[in-house]
Order: structure tokens, then C-alpha cells, then sequence
């Protein structure tokens, strides 16, 4: 005998379009039964974002406050500029004058006084606005990254919020790159002081300090997690083509199954029959099975109450009821109906599409 696919259980809320095509409902229904499967292995991708993320928050913090970006050391003193903070003159490893890094300086030759470069305050303000700009931005992007995460950690199948997510990540690396071309621009003079001064190592060093380093860090777990979330976004896509895809073999394995069942069937009714003769059938007063004529015990014997028709049948194998006059299978679990011309379950046994709603 025929068995028709049980539904899952899976609570789909489907708007009006989604309820007038069955099949659009149905890859629905089994689109977010996939997605509810593999919960863990979306756990485990937000994990690692967080695992990325986090990290990345820290170094652009810690980045910020440093002053050590690009360093000209001498044997005694030396001097460095930061993204926010500046030291203007270092001991013996000791900041002893810091500040801002907004300040106009220029680099003279020391042999014949001729300026090799010179940061009005104009450029200079010009350059340090756009560079906070940036870096304020940044650390925007990803706390409301993270804020985002926290949300699709207890639902990981909100595919709306990843994309929210891929979508901050995907312009904050960008910003943090061109923050550091930025950067780079704005202390060329005291890259060319060296130079100026007509000292080499080990009298005068240009070095790049670890605040950089630590800013070079949170771009490449940026971009990690820009990555890993593109991952994110498209496993809701590859689940879709997935049911898609089961979609299409169940309905085949159905006709073959519905094939092979009309080659051996032994009812006295056909099972195929056209809706314009149903709708005659139900115009003339319906007639009780014949017990005798089918092996199968009937819904009265059984004590169950079926509504629609009154020649339900009970088939041990499936565990379903049948009914000749509706061409349709009752589950007693679901109470749900199967009506074999849509192909689809119903909750009433009158043929109206309709899918019970979840919440």
C-alpha cells in the first residue's frame, strides 16, 4: 500500500503566497527542518566568529591608546606617534612629554636648513580627522557585530542578522586598511628624519612599535571573521538547494512508490481519479464499505471517528486510515489529512488549502 510522507515536526509560519503554491510550502517546511538539524554546526561557526571577534575588539582598543606606532629612537631619547596618543620625548624607555597626535611639525636638514617636510596644522588636522573617523567607525562595526552575535547565538538560524553581520565586517576591513595607508602618509616626517639628521643605525632607528602591530592583529582577525561569516551567510543558501534537491527525489521516489502500488492494487476504486469525478461521486449518497470485500478493518470496527467520509479504512502496515471516497490518508497522530491528487497534507479533510501554523 502507498504511504505518504509524514509531515515534521516543525512549526513554519508561511504568508499567503507560500500557502497558494504546495510545493513552494512544502521546500519551506523542509528548508527549516534542515536548518533546525544542524543547529550544532552553526553553533560552531558563531563560536569561532566570536572567537575572532573578540580578539580583534581588544587589539583596536589597546591599539588606540598606544603611542608606540612608528618610533625614532637615539641612543638616549626617542619620540613616537600613536593613532590617538603621542610621545613627544622619551628616557630611558620612559614617556616623559605625550599628547595628541594632532600637531603641526616639520624636519629640517641638519647640514643645509632646507625643510625636508613640514605638517602644518590645516593637514595635519585634516589627516587626524579622517584617521579617528575611521578608527571610531571600527570599533562601532564590531560591537554591534558582537551585539548581533549574542542575538543569533540563541537563534542561529536568523540568516537576516548574518548577513547584517557580514555586511559590518565587509566595511570595516576596508576602513582599517586604509586607516593604516592613512597613517602611514601622516608620519612620513618622522620617517625622514633620519635622513634629515645624516644619521644611520645604530645612532637613529625608524622602528615600527607594537600598537601598530597590535592594529595589523585586529585587521587580520577582522578579515577572518569577514570570511567566516560569509560562511555563515551562505549555509542557509547550500540548505536550501539541499531541500530542494531532497525535495525533488522524494517526489520522484512518490511516483514510483504510487507506481508500483497501482500495478498490484487490488481496490475496486481507482485511486487517480479526476476532481470533475469526484465532485460527482460526492453528489450521490455515499455507500458504507463492504467488509467482506476488503481486507482491511474499517473505522467503525475500530471505534475512531473520522471526519469527511465513512469508508475509512485502517492499513496496519502505514498506520494510516484511507478513504476511498476522498482519495485521502488520515494520520491519528497528526489528525492530519493527506489528500493524494495536491500531494499534501491538510488539516481538513474538505480539500482547502491550508497548513497549520506554528509558533
Amino acid at each position: 500500500m502507498y504511504v505518504p510522507p509524514r509531515p515534521a515536526i516543525v512549526a513554519v509560519r508561511h504568508s499567503e503566497p507560500q500557502r497558494a503554491n504546495r510545493k513552494r510550502a512544502e521546500m519551506l517546511a523542509l528548508y527549516k527542518e534542515l536548518k533546525h538539524n544542524h543547529i550544532n554546526r552553526l553553533d560552531r561557526i558563531i563560536t569561532l566568529l566570536y572567537c575572532l571577534l573578540v580578539p580583534s575588539w581588544i587589539c583596536h582598543i589597546f591599539s588606540a591608546l598606544a603611542t608606540d606606532w612608528v618610533l625614532v629612537s637615539r641612543p638616549n631619547s626617542h619620540h613616537s606617534v600613536g593613532l590617538v596618543f603621542s610621545c613627544y620625548l622619551a628616557l630611558v624607555g620612559m614617556c616623559i612629554d605625550s599628547g595628541s597626535s594632532l600637531y603641526s611639525r616639520s624636519v629640517h636638514d641638519a647640514l643645509t636648513g632646507e625643510v625636508v617636510c613640514e605638517f602644518t596644522d590645516s593637514s595635519a588636522r585634516a589627516f587626524i580627522s579622517v584617521i579617528w573617523s575611521l578608527g571610531g567607525l571600527e570599533l562601532i562595526f564590531i560591537t554591534v557585530s558582537l551585539i548581533l552575535l549574542l542575538r543569533i547565538s540563541r537563534r542561529p538560524t536568523r540568516s537576516g542578522m548574518c548577513v547584517v553581520v557580514l555586511s559590518l565586517l565587509s566595511v570595516d576591513v576596508p576602513c582599517s586598511i586604509a586607516n593604516v595607508v592613512l597613517f602611514y602618509l601622516y608620519t612620513r616626517c618622522e620617517r625622514r628624519e633620519c635622513s634629515a639628521l645624516h644619521l644611520s643605525p645604530p645612532e637613529c632607528r625608524i622602528e615600527y612599535g607594537w600598537g601598530l602591530n597590535m592594529y595589523l592583529a585586529s585587521i587580520f582577525f577582522d578579515l577572518c571573521a569577514c570570511i567566516t561569516s560569509i560562511y555563515l551567510c551562505s549555509y542557509p543558501g547550500s540548505l536550501r538547494s539541499r531541500a530542494k534537491q531532497l525535495l525533488g527525489q522524494l517526489e520522484k521516489r512518490q511516483q514510483e512508490e504510487w507506481q508500483k502500488a497501482q500495478s498490484r492494487a487490488v481496490w475496486h476504486k481507482s485511486f487517480s481519479i479526476s476532481r470533475s469525478e469526484r465532485s460527482r461521486e460526492r453528489a450521490v449518497p455515499t455507500k458504507n464499505v463492504d467488509v467482506d470485500t476488503t481486507p482491511f478493518l474499517t473505522a467503525t470496527e475500530l471505534n475512531v471517528v473520522i471526519d469527511g467520509a465513512d469508508d475509512w479504512v485502517y492499513d496496519d502496515k502505514s498506520d494510516l486510515f484511507y478513504s476511498f471516497m476522498l482519495d485521502s490518508f488520515w494520520d491519528p497522530t497528526t489528525r492530519c489529512y493527506y489528500n493524494r491528487e495536491l500531494q499534501s497534507w491538510l488539516v481538513a479533510p474538505d480539500g482547502q488549502i491550508n497548513l497549520r501554523e506554528g509558533g
